[in-house]
């Protein structure tokens, strides 16, 4: 197989970020990039260098672009609620799919676009990027070599350094689907478990977040079928950056991910210690990781890879989600059905 052609859907910031990586990868090219807006796909253009190889069209022309059997693979990073017809209809049109996380904004429709995926044999692939992150993957391999031993709890915290915009929050599913998701599969993929249980607390101090019927501030307690405890500490903003932390506590000793900063500088004075401030931007924070995650999915459209991120995996972080906030509108333990 030649060069992979890519047709990119969405040219915002996650756009921009996986574009970037397609043309680090050296294994493809981007013929597409749609957008309802084309003045942000001709600027992703001039950024990229990209006027002798790329069109740039609107979603409306989405039989078109579809229909061009040079494209091998679609990426899809347009607003949640769009995900699923963009997914199933590339699908559907012989093309490999990587899609953004959350893959659709519930579990049903989750399903649907797998069993469209299988039926036509053709990879899709969630953008569950912290698991390509090196530090998490070492830590991956750390506990799955049994370095610490048996696992008694795992925890994860996750803030951002800002809330996002209204408009974001009326389009992005909610917390758990939209921010959680990435901790509640951190954690069961470590494990290789789903969750028995799941209970979940929440508040909303921001008054956009509150109007919308959502938090921004959450807490998740799951329990797993080892007798293994997972925690989710999640806010959406934490004024002093963007804060991800891991901690796994084992029978034999305890391994931990701290958050990376600019420099390693610590400046020693009389009143005190001094460090850089960390990290105000994902892209920042995970810039490993999204340029390991597209060449991994690369890899997986050349036929040279098997996709790391799996049907069942997916599936369970969307009904865990789910579970969340069944149990924060009751107030209840929720049990699972796996």
């Amino acid at each position: 197989m030649g060069k992979i052609c890519v047709a990119l859907f969405g040219a915002g910031r996650a756009g921009t970020i996986h574009a970037e990586n397609v043309m680090k990868a050296g294994l493809a090219e981007i013929t597409w990039i749609v957008d309802e807006v084309p003045e942000m796909g001709e600027k992703l253009v001039k950024k990229l260098r990209l006027e002798e190889m790329t069109k740039v069209a609107r979603y409306d022309k989405v039989n078109e672009i579809l229909n061009d059997v040079s494209v091998d693979a679609v990426i899809v990073t347009v607003p949640t609620k769009m995900h699923a017809e963009v997914i199933k209809r590339s699908l559907a049109a012989g093309k490999a799919v990587f899609c953004e996380k959350p893959l659709t904004l519930d579990s049903k429709t989750t399903v649907e676009c797998y069993d469209i995926a299988e039926s036509f044999q053709r990879p899709l692939m969630c953008g569950f990027n912290r698991r390509f992150d090196p530090t998490i993957s070492n830590i991956y391999e750390i506990v799955r070599g049994g370095d610490i031993g048996d696992i008694r709890s795992i925890k994860t915290c996750s803030r951002d350094p800002e809330y996002p915009s209204p408009d974001y929050i009326k389009k992005s599913g909610g917390i758990f689907v939209d921010a959680c998701c990435h901790d509640i599969d951190l954690i069961c993929w470590i494990l290789g478990e789903a969750p028995v249980s799941v209970y979940a607390v929440g508040h909303a101090f921001n008054e956009d977040i509150e109007k919308a019927g959502d938090c921004d501030q959450v807490m998740i307690v799951m329990t797993f079928p080892g007798g293994v405890i997972g925690s989710i500490d999640m806010n959406r903003k934490a004024v002093y950056g963007y804060d991800q932390r891991l901690e796994i506590l084992g029978s034999k000793g305890m391994v931990q991910e701290d958050n990376p900063r600019p420099t390693t500088t610590v400046l020693h004075t009389s009143q005190g210690e001094k460090l850089d401030p960390l990290l105000k931007k994902f892209a920042d924070r995970y810039k490993d990781s999204y340029e390991y995650e597209m060449l991994h999915f690369l890899n997986v459209v050349s036929g040279h890879e098997k996709c790391l991120v799996t049907r069942q995996q997916v599936i369970t972080v969307m009904r865990t989600a789910e579970a969340c906030k069944l149990s924060l509108t009751s107030g209840q333990v929720v049990f699972m059905n796996n």
